[in-house]
């Protein structure tokens, strides 16, 4: 299911319970579903939330950006107390400026930064090239924290991957694939 941006002219409604009928029939199909929800729907989106099986809350390391997700972590702990929550700073190193130390970030939440992403200049061109990121990025200080990322909120451990990796070496060799 894709989304798309709505004009800034016009409002718009989201109906929390179809949201919720929706990611439940999407469960019923698929191994995972990740939504990505702007921070004005998290509060209308609790009873999605609180079936998640992980939350990601994604931010700069700009003032700005601690302000809101100090507001929208103490949201989340709320609608969803029992759903395990990740903070990400994404593209750090950006705005050398205008961005708060990691640690000062923490301090300023009382918590945490779990994963830290690097900007990345070849993010962009290979996303216009149609390349995925995890592999335009290998090798990428980037691209592994996204991997360790989604690694964590897949519930995914490095073991678990090399033995799937193996596995699906050996699939391929047998002539699967």
């Amino acid at each position: 299911v894709l989304g798309g941006e709505e004009p800034l002219d016009q409002s718009f409604d989201v109906e929390p319970t179809a949201l919720h009928q929706l990611t439940t029939e999407l469960r019923r199909i698929f191994e995972t579903v990740v939504l990505d929800l702007p921070r004005h729907l998290v509060a209308s989106s609790g009873p999605t939330l609180a079936d998640a099986g992980a939350l990601a809350l994604v931010t700069d390391l700009s003032l700005a950006g601690l302000r809101d997700t100090v507001r929208i972590k103490a949201g989340l702990a709320k609608l969803a107390p029992q759903t395990p929550l990740v903070v990400i700073a994404n593209r750090t190193g950006l705005t050398k400026g205008g961005e708060l130390s990691v640690p000062d970030f923490e301090r300023g939440l009382g918590g945490k930064v779990d994963f830290v992403v690097p900007e990345e200049p070849r993010a962009g061109k290979a996303v216009l090239g149609g390349k995925p990121l995890a592999a335009a990025l290998r090798g990428s200080r980037s691209g592994e924290a996204m991997r360790a990322a989604a690694r964590r909120l897949g519930g995914v451990d490095q073991a678990g991957e090399r033995g799937l990796r193996r596995w699906l070496a050996r699939w391929k060799a047998a002539g699967h694939a």
